[in-house]
């Protein structure tokens, strides 16, 4: 497989932001410009509204764009007794490459009894779960992360946007305490040389290019790693090699 992977993006409207060109095919036509593969996504309705109907959302923009578009599942940790039922009809349904966790929104704290579905589904469908992390977040901030690192080292757990503006710098330290844990580059505050910073500490194998399109316009993500100082093996797995990795796509 040739081309960019893109580990983070969503579909559709969202009420609190604005997100422009936000189909399908408008998602693809961005991609076609910028040489990405793949990405995998979640639909807004998934986490903010009615999380069946996001994830049938998810599944036929999967289904319109085969091979470059995959989805993330998502449940509500407020309606546990669903999350089993929903997660398997996602992973029969196809399309699906991991599950999307939104504490924030669901204001349910990530080590809390509502994920335990989650946790076991992940690990018997050795899938990813995307989490939307952030430093000073109560419901996912680092503590929190922590509990469920430790907890379920078989869980590959995807810490989204490097945990906000200066939540990068505690990256590393992690990295080192949980081999599970994987970091997407995602975010429009993060300051100039983090990349450098986070590669020259050894990150390399663990970051995966994630845009947010279309919060923020992948362009503008991609470019933070592709003008990186960093050595050409460092972005070829941060852009792509790293990503094959964990969703097993290497083959």
């Amino acid at each position: 497989m040739t081309g960019h992977i893109d580990a983070h993006g969503h579909l559709g409207e969202y009420g609190p932001f604005h997100a422009p060109r936000n189909s399908a095919d408008d998602l693809v036509r961005r991609m076609d410009a910028l040489g990405v593969a793949r990405l995998v996504l979640s639909a807004h309705a998934a986490f903010s509204s009615d999380y069946r109907w996001g994830n049938d959302l998810t599944a036929a923009a999967a289904a319109r764009h085969p091979g470059r578009l995959f989805g993330y599942a998502v449940v509500n940790p407020n309606y546990p007794e669903e999350a089993s039922e929903e997660l398997e009809r996602c992973f029969i349904t196809g399309g699906f490459a991991g599950i999307k966790l939104h504490p924030a929104t669901h204001q349910h704290r990530l080590e809390d009894t509502g994920y335990q579905e989650v946790w076991k589904q992940a690990e018997r469908h050795r899938c990813p779960v995307l989490v939307h992390y952030w430093e000073k977040d109560p419901w996912c901030g680092p503590e929190n992360l922590r509990q469920v690192a430790a907890r379920q080292p078989g869980v590959q757990l995807v810490l989204a946007h490097l945990g906000g503006t200066e939540g990068f710098r505690r990256m590393p330290a992690l990295a080192r305490e949980f081999p599970n844990l994987w970091f997407d580059t995602s975010g429009s505050r993060h300051p100039r040389g983090m990349i450098e910073w986070l590669v020259g500490r050894g990150l390399a194998g663990r970051l995966l290019y994630g845009s947010d399109m279309p919060f923020i316009d992948p362009g503008s993500q991609l470019g933070k790693v592709l003008y990186a100082d960093i050595p050409g093996e460092a972005r070829a797995a941060i852009l792509g090699g790293n990503a094959r990795r964990l969703f097993g796509w290497e083959g």
